[in-house]
């Protein structure tokens, strides 16, 4: 992710800490997520917070998280909330850890009218605990190979 501007998840508080800021900047570079023919709906949470967002695009990922293993979810997608009835939607790549995933479905239909890249990503850090349940890595896996399938069009 050389290049990228991160814009760090910090639940409110004015900045993240530096560890956290050299943490993110030591992310290696990873491909873009794998188009879905579906948008997943995913829900996750950081800390006390719940999102939920619409992911065009998803793919697990595996990076070194100082001297530990971090899995992700890269994602291509939108807050369900900041989502507008007008055709177009802009959409953020943000990493979120998988551990944090309290469900994951088939969402809304979609087409893409134009594409284009943004250097942004979101990146919400591994600092709060695990959420009370949250889906094992399994099932995200099966989930999002099944909204990869022709069928779910």
């Amino acid at each position: 992710m050389k290049s990228h501007h991160f814009i760090i998840w910090t639940g409110g508080r004015f900045q993240p800490s530096k560890e956290c800021e050299q943490k993110v900047r030591a992310l290696p570079s990873l491909p873009p997520p794998v188009p879905l023919r579906r948008a997943a709906l995913i829900h996750y949470q950081w800390g006390d917070a719940p999102f939920e967002i619409v992911a065009t695009a998803c793919s697990v990922r595996t990076t070194p998280w100082e001297s530990d293993k971090m899995i992700w979810l890269q994602c291509k997608a939108m807050q369900t909330a900041a989502i507008k009835p007008e055709p177009d939607t802009g959409l953020m790549n943000v990493l979120i850890p998988a551990q944090y995933v309290t469900g994951i479905g088939p969402g809304p239909t979609f087409q893409i009218a134009r594409s284009g890249k943004s250097d942004d990503v979101g990146v919400f850090p591994p600092s709060q605990p695990t959420p009370e349940g949250a889906l094992p890595l399994e099932v995200v896996e099966r989930v999002l190979g099944e909204l990869l399938t022709p069928e779910r069009n």
